[in-house]
């Protein structure tokens, strides 16, 4: 069912212009031009996630303090560490072409226009009376700002090599880290166990059968010399000088407070593609299932737009204009974090007081000042400095540490690159507007004539040979990167031989490396989708049914199974089983078992257990690793004693659900915040989900919540 919702001062168009809503209050876009679409779209999202939007702007901008008060002070200030100024917010929108300037436009004009009529009749969301201010007029700038936090978040590898040094600090210092003649440097054996390079065993998106290996040549290992090299030449820090840096890059407090306040959040996503040799149909399907965290409203935005050379149905973010994942008439694509090696943290020698060294050259840092407005109470000054590579994110006696990303001042191009999508017609079109992406993603497509594919996007940097990236690099013009990894270069297939690609942020080729985050290994939640999909003839409803399937498994328990097993005879590795807590908890004891005599605790229990992943507990129990962590123990009796810790700690056990304001909550979690099942037929059959609702108040805010209850889709009309 759709409802026609016209815009008064627009209605005299023919065709006529509006917002028609279907049953789920979904805007269908209709308008006579493109302008006229993207004011509608931004009028539309207005009226449905304005508070939303609000906070968004503001989490981007470092701006919450100045209505919500003193408490959001530290989100805004790791926002404003390593933000962008006002001027060059500026420049990325006067650097977009006319097309992409003209959206940005017109849908701040969309926007305002509900800020005006919302604010004249009473409607405002209560959140603005209840924090006792008004809305101030949208900028353009107030939706570069959050597209660029959002490209950032989920597009970028943000660099791990500061994390990696604080670990060889800590390991330095641990007592079984004394060198010998047959271990000279044991600490680097252990990091090189924590942080592997290559593991053989990963699933890879582009299977070897596919694989052109152009990219290979790009990567090459570090010998132990040349780390142990690069190692010597950076300052002696100690852990504590190093936990500010971190902060600074990992931005903790900020995730938190987006997470809280609606705006994305979270990385992850799945993606699966049949091509018509696989479907039931004989017609191409894809499924993308964008992982980026639940919260109400969802931090994502249901929209269809229709107008003159502009067919696109899909996800859009709350203040950005242009649907991010969806469809048009030709074809469907899905998006995935890329998770690539995508910046550098560059060590550079102080000069002074305001100087630093770059090869034989003397540079003055630059400085950029911030302030904070905060309600009630004066304002901060945050002061950023910045080397000619990127912001500092670590300052000490002698030597600045910046950080260098392949995709700064460029995010907005991705803007650029999803408009082209739209116009695209086949897979060169397609693949041409995708590879204009700067950030890290992998994107799939499906096409109406049959055509499938996967391109790796993103810019990632071509380094300097000898050099390892899992750690800081001294900033030299001899260590500078020779430009980005070439786009011919970069994992990709069209129409795979197996007919079905996949994808849940796995490792994009073999031959890729981990580089400076170890997060692909043999333990691979995709594996758990290519056993739901292991048949020959799938449908819409295989896909749908998988969704389902892949929530309620445990990926790591078909590996861990012969160590379980005995202690665990009733499980069948499923999260709903009630000895899924317990099994969770043996995971837990075990890896304590395993690495604590030599590791120690890692100073904190998350750190623990982010680092010493699945993978590596499986590599030491099977003897793998270059460190002896079983030290003459047997796996069997490790798995009985990891047995009895974990029946005697008192679980508590959170429910694994999405809450839904005043209803029960949604069971399992770990799904799409939003899924989309696109059959490409003429025109494409749509289905999707986006729990609990489109609208952040009113009767569409969680009228969504019983469909994902069931894993169940609704139709997504086409115009």
């Amino acid at each position: 069912m759709l409802l026609a919702l016209a815009i008064p001062l627009l209605v005299t168009h023919n065709p006529p212009t509006a917002i028609v809503r279907d049953g789920y209050g979904v805007p269908h876009i209709q308008a006579a031009s493109e302008d006229e679409a993207w004011f509608l779209s931004g009028y539309a999202v207005a009226q449905d996630r304005l508070w939303q939007m609000e906070m968004s702007r503001r989490v981007a901008r470092g701006r919450l303090s100045e209505v919500l008060g003193p408490k959001y002070v530290e989100s805004d200030t790791e926002a404003l560490r390593l933000a962008y100024t006002r001027a060059e917010l500026e420049q990325q929108y006067k650097e977009l072409r006319l097309d992409a300037r003209k959206a940005l436009e017109r849908y701040a004009d969309g926007v305002n226009a509900w800020i005006e009529e919302a604010s004249e009749q009473g409607k405002l969301p209560g959140g603005y009376a209840a924090n006792n201010f008004t809305p101030t007029k949208w900028e353009i700038t107030d939706s570069v700002a959050i597209s660029i936090s959002l490209n950032q978040r989920f597009g970028s590898g943000a660099s791990g090599q500061l994390r990696n040094l604080a670990a060889l600090q800590y390991l330095k210092n641990r007592p079984n880290a004394t060198p010998s003649a047959q271990r000279p440097t044991p600490y680097l054996d252990v990091f090189d166990d924590l942080g592997w390079w290559n593991d053989s065993d990963a699933p890879t998106t582009v299977l070897p059968e596919d694989d052109t290996r152009k990219g290979a040549k790009f990567f090459t290992q570090a010998t132990r010399e040349q780390s142990e090299k690069q190692l010597a030449a950076l300052p002696d820090l100690t852990l504590l000088e190093l936990l500010p840096a971190l902060r600074a890059i990992d931005k903790p407090t900020e995730t938190l407070v987006a997470e809280t306040l609606g705006a994305p959040f979270k990385v992850g996503s799945y993606a699966m593609v049949v091509s018509p040799k696989r479907s039931a149909t004989g017609k191409a399907l894809l499924l993308s299932g964008p992982q980026m965290g639940f919260s109400n409203p969802s931090v994502v935005h249901e929209m269809a737009i229709h107008a003159p050379g502009l067919e696109v149905t899909g996800i859009d973010i709350p203040g950005v204009p242009g649907i991010a994942i969806g469809c048009t008439k030709n074809f469907a694509w899905g998006l995935t974090s890329g998770v690539a090696d995508t910046d550098d943290v560059l060590v550079f020698e102080k000069s002074g007081t305001d100087k630093y060294k770059f090869g034989s050259d003397k540079l003055s840092f630059t400085r950029e000042k911030f302030d904070i407005p905060i309600k009630g109470e004066p304002a901060k000054a945050v002061e950023q400095l910045r080397t000619i590579r990127g912001p500092v994110v670590l300052s000490s006696k002698k030597h600045l540490f910046s950080r260098r990303s392949a995709y700064a001042m460029r995010e907005m191009k991705m803007m650029e690159a999803v408009l082209d999508l739209y116009k695209a017609g086949n897979p060169d079109q397609i693949e041409s507007a995708i590879h204009k992406a700067p950030m890290s993603f992998n994107f799939f497509y499906a096409t109406r004539h049959g055509e499938t594919g996967y391109v790796y996007a993103g810019d990632v940097p071509n380094r300097a040979p000898g050099l390892d990236p899992r750690i800081p690099t001294l900033a030299t013009k001899e260590n500078d990167w020779r430009g980005m990894v070439p786009k011919e270069a970069m994992p990709h297939v069209r129409n795979a031989k197996g007919g079905l690609l996949t994808n849940w942020n796995n490792k994009p080729a073999e031959w890729w490396p981990n580089q400076d985050t170890p997060v692909w290994g043999a333990i691979d939640h995709v594996q758990e989708i290519r056993r739901a999909l292991d048949k020959s003839n799938l449908s819409s409803e295989d896909l749908r049914e998988t969704t389902h399937i892949i929530a309620t498994r445990d990926e790591t328990w078909p590996f861990f199974r012969a160590y379980a097993a005995a202690n665990f005879p009733n499980f069948d590795g499923l999260k709903t089983s009630p000895e899924w807590p317990l099994y969770r908890a043996w995971l837990a004891a075990l890896r304590h078992l395993l690495f604590e005599p030599k590791l120690g605790t890692m100073m904190s229990e998350a750190l623990f257990s982010t680092a010493l992943q699945p993978t590596l507990m499986l590599r030491a129990l099977e003897g793998k690793t270059r460190t002896d962590f079983l030290d003459g123990r047997k796996p069997a009796d490790l798995a009985s004693e990891a047995a009895k810790r974990a029946a005697a700690v008192k679980l508590t056990i959170r429910p694994d659900e999405i809450a839904v304001p005043g209803a029960a909550g949604i069971p399992l979690r770990n799904r799409g915040t939003f899924i989309q099942i696109v059959e490409l037929t003429t025109p494409p059959k749509v289905q999707t989900i986006l729990p609990p609702g489109n609208t952040e108040s009113g009767e569409h805010m969680i009228d969504q919540a019983d469909l994902a209850r069931q894993f169940k889709l609704k139709p997504m009309p086409w115009r």
